[in-house]
């Protein structure tokens, strides 16, 4: 029946049975800058591993920093100041995410993260750079 796939669906998703929360966006400024500074430290983390060649690892950190914001930011919707705390965050982490990807030789990876850091700085130079790079590599 209808009833029990749902009660074996909820058991799947939930398996402890818990109450869940519902999700609280960021509404103020101050919860907005507890999330940015949650990205900043897992992109530390990734810096760390990357200086240790651990380029996989990296990723998935530089990943993790831009991930903070999948679920609430919007450029379209966002202040001024908020988007400036955000792209200080979100641009070097593609950026990195790129230099990994270029490591790894996952250069299409590389040029898509490249692509993301220039629509967030249409100027800056490591994108450029790594995107040609990345682009010359797949024969562009």
């Amino acid at each position: 029946s209808k009833q029990q796939l749902l009660q074996q669906y909820a058991k799947f998703t939930n398996p402890q049975g818990k109450p869940r929360q519902a999700y609280a966006f960021p509404e103020t400024i101050d919860q907005q800058r507890a999330i940015c500074e949650e990205a900043a430290r897992i992109k530390a983390e990734g810096n760390t591993h990357y200086a240790r060649g651990e380029y996989v690892e990296a990723a998935k950190k530089y990943e993790l920093g831009i991930l903070k914001f999948a679920d609430w930011y919007s450029d379209l919707f966002a202040s001024d100041e908020e988007k400036k705390m955000v792209r200080e965050i979100k641009l070097p982490c593609h950026l990195n995410l790129a230099a990994c990807s270029h490591r790894l030789g996952n250069h299409a990876h590389a040029v898509a993260h490249c692509t993301q850091a220039l629509e967030i700085d249409a100027e800056n130079v490591k994108a450029l750079f790594r995107r040609g790079s990345s682009q010359m590599q797949l024969g562009y």
